[in-house]
């Protein structure tokens, strides 16, 4: 379990991870789709043509060889002149996947994006001068033959494309032997087709013609045109808009080590209503404000020791991986949650309900214009100032901030250690430990309890379902192994969390829920040092309440 949420997410991507322009980066789609397909005797289903198409699993895929396979797939139907993709823009709410490749440690980030459709053209043939039909194997002993001879007489003469024809003849045919059977097609490219029916049917999709679609790696028949090349990651970014008439086709349900995963049904991934966005109210710019402004020097005083933001989560996900970790919790409560109660918490204690957000915001306004703190600024501009005389009421939001700050600024990598080293263990201290300027933000008046205890109460619950074999009150990103024996990580909620807060559903991959009977063998919880303590001395009543987090909420 790692003291993350959905909302955090992110900071598990290397920071290579970010850029776009990186042409070894790899994404996932959220499922796929064929628009342009025709309808008729003998044209398949999208469904079965997506049976052959590795994005319509939704699952992570490598640059860009899988869009670029996918394409030629469709091409070698024999269907097709031409075969191109659009990307869809994402959910907001859809988070990136990991892949760990085959002999590899380090998972690498797949960065979200919508559903692909592709654009399809279907295949010019030749007219039509002659068909002949030759019934193979047990099928010629049978009285089928003037049947057959019968149809493709018809063929030459008969209206439409020399596509459409074929494709109708192939199910005529099919009818005729009244048997499994299987049909190909020679001599399409001339005019003079040949058409051998042989006993047992073919895997689907099945057309008849792929004979001859891709004669050598690359040389394609008559009437195709190669696939494009897939280009680096921009072209599948967000910008363009889904093709909202081309329903996505997205598969059924797989087994993990440990997990049954049910995938979302069609239409349910990825169409989660976009986000609420930052609170407009002025107590939720405020506790924005306060918690970037903190993150900001808590982020320079971890680049001082040549710690990138996120790097511990990566290690600790990679460690997971390599251990052969089925499932790595996001045990923390979502962060919005946090953040609101954090701002209800720290005005209530400084001002009361009179005065609210606008003293604070008028205080910092204040203290930034005597020049008293160098982080007023950052708070002051949330609204203009109320009163000079509040600028008292400011100063102990503004204290932690200044302490971080200095934290980040002392002189050395080895004074920013000492300065947060653990003087005693952490097994032998019951109480939270509080390191100077990297946990200055609990100083904060009200900020304790939604920043410390209550989390320390939630997360405590999401190791303890873990351990009793739940599903629990968490999201999690799920391993499974990949067709070319590398692992997969995605996201999931647990199974019957509709509703809950602390689970976004939606953009996910599904929901999951531990095999019957199965339990782990060892939980590790990977959690700041502040919240060891409390997720101690709250374990006994975690494990008998452990699915019940809706006061926490």
């Amino acid at each position: 379990m790692l003291e993350l949420c959905k909302e955090r997410v992110e900071l598990l991507m290397p920071e290579k991870a970010l850029d776009q322009g990186d042409p070894t980066l790899a994404w996932h789609a959220e499922g796929a789709a064929v628009e342009g397909l025709p309808s008729g005797p003998g044209w398949p289903t999208q469904e079965e043509l997506l049976s052959v198409v590795r994005t319509a699993s939704g699952g992570p895929l490598l640059p860009p060889v899988h869009i670029e396979e996918d394409m030629r797939a469709l091409l070698r139907t024999g269907l097709f002149g031409a075969v191109t993709f659009r990307p869809s823009q994402s959910s907001p709410l859809a988070v990136p996947s990991f892949i760990v490749p085959p002999g590899a440690t380090r998972p690498q980030t797949a960065l979200p994006m919508g559903a692909i459709t592709f654009d399809v053209r279907p295949r010019n043939l030749p007219p039509i001068k002659s068909v002949s039909v030759t019934l193979a194997g047990a099928l010629a002993a049978g009285p089928a033959q003037s049947a057959a001879d019968a149809l493709a007489a018809a063929v030459p003469s008969a209206p439409g494309a020399s596509l459409d024809r074929l494709l109708e003849l192939r199910v005529r045919l099919l009818d005729a032997v009244g048997r499994p059977a299987t049909v190909v097609f020679d001599g399409v490219e001339t005019g003079d087709v040949v058409a051998t029916v042989t006993e047992g049917a073919a895997a689907s999709p099945s057309t008849g013609l792929e004979h001859g679609a891709e004669a050598a790696p690359g040389k394609w028949g008559i009437g195709i045109s190669p696939p494009p090349a897939v280009a680096p990651p921009q072209v599948v970014g967000r910008a363009q808009p889904a093709a909202a008439s081309v329903p996505v086709v997205r598969r059924g349900s797989r087994g993990r080590p440990g997990y049954t995963v049910r995938e979302h049904e069609r239409g349910a991934a990825g169409q989660a209503p976009p986000p609420a966005g930052e609170d407009a109210s002025l107590a939720g710019k405020l506790s924005l404000a306060m918690t970037r402004e903190y993150a900001k020097y808590q982020s320079a005083a971890g680049e001082a020791l040549g710690v990138q933001g996120g790097e511990v989560w990566q290690v600790a996900m990679e460690e997971a991986l390599a251990c052969g970790a089925g499932i790595v919790v996001l045990g923390d409560r979502p962060t919005d949650i946090t953040r609101d109660r954090l701002a209800r918490g720290v005005l209530s204690a400084l001002a009361g309900p009179a005065l609210g957000a606008a003293a604070l915001v008028a205080g910092a306004g204040a203290a930034a214009a005597m020049g008293a703190l160098d982080a007023a600024p950052a708070l002051a501009g949330v609204g203009a100032g109320v009163a000079l005389g509040a600028g008292l009421v400011v100063l102990p939001v503004l204290g932690p901030i200044n302490e971080v700050k200095a934290l980040s600024q002392l002189p050395s990598k080895e004074a920013i250690e000492d300065a947060v080293a653990i003087k005693t263990p952490l097994h032998a201290n019951p109480e939270t430990t509080k390191l100077w300027g990297e946990d200055a933000l609990i100083d904060w008046p009200g900020a304790l309890a939604p920043v410390i205890t209550e989390r320390d109460e939630f997360m405590a619950k999401s190791v303890a379902c873990l351990a009793k074999g739940e599903a629990g009150v968490s999201p999690a990103l799920v391993a499974t192994r990949t067709e070319g024996g590398g692992t997969a990580v995605e996201y999931v909620v647990p199974k019957g969390s509709e509703g809950l807060a602390s689970c976004p559903q939606g953009a996910g991959k599904g929901a999951f829920e531990p095999a019957a009977g199965a339990k782990p063998r060892c939980v590790v919880a990977v959690v700041g040092t502040a919240h060891v303590g409390g997720m101690i001395r709250g374990w006994e009543a975690a494990l008998s309440s452990s699915g019940d987090v809706s006061r926490l909420l």
